[in-house]
């Protein structure tokens, strides 16, 4: 009876705290923009591309809250370079002009993804930039060792490998010619 009771208990906190407290580790911050994405088929033109790329940007110019857009066509921040792929920022107003609930981060993306829906020729979509640059699902990180004493990036490269390195590498920067 007893561990029923406790049972029960444990899974009531348990909801509790999943409903009240933050789902992700860095929470989403307003830094004033969000992206969208944007692929057509494959095989698509350039041409196609520039085309579909302006209904979306004009169509997303006119959400209240954006003041600005920027397109490009052949690039995408999550499929990087060909010709059916597009990438654009919108720029939104300053804080002090969004003020009202509809006019939020969150409401202005749920706004351009039913724009982006409606656009059948291509397959697009936003999203809210990491808030912290570098991390998040398309960002990775950026690893750089500082050599600080008086060794060359090559001898501190090799000095893991110990006896395997090569024997007659020149090891000064000045010889690697």
């Amino acid at each position: 009876m007893y561990s029923a009771l406790i049972l029960v208990g444990v899974f009531g906190a348990s909801y509790y705290l999943f409903e009240t407290r933050p789902t992700s580790f860095l929470p989403k911050e307003d830094l004033g923009a969000f992206f969208f994405d944007v692929q057509l088929p494959e095989a698509s033109a350039l041409d196609r591309t520039a085309k579909v790329m302006q209904q979306i940007t004009k169509e997303i110019k006119g959400i209240k809250g954006v003041q600005d857009v920027i397109g490009v066509s052949g690039f995408s921040l999550l499929s990087g370079n060909a010709e059916n792929v597009g990438f654009g920022i919108g720029i939104l107003d300053t804080w002090d002009k969004r003020t009202s609930p509809g006019l939020q981060l969150n409401a202005i993306v749920g706004q351009a993804h039913g724009k982006l829906a409606a656009i059948s020729s291509a397959n697009s979509f936003a999203f809210v930039p990491p808030p912290i640059q570098g991390l998040g699902m398309t960002g990775g990180f950026d690893f750089r060792l500082q050599a600080l004493g008086d060794q060359s990036g090559l001898t501190f490269g090799c000095r893991p490998w110990g006896t395997r390195a090569p024997k007659n590498l020149p090891l000064q920067p000045e010889q690697w010619s």
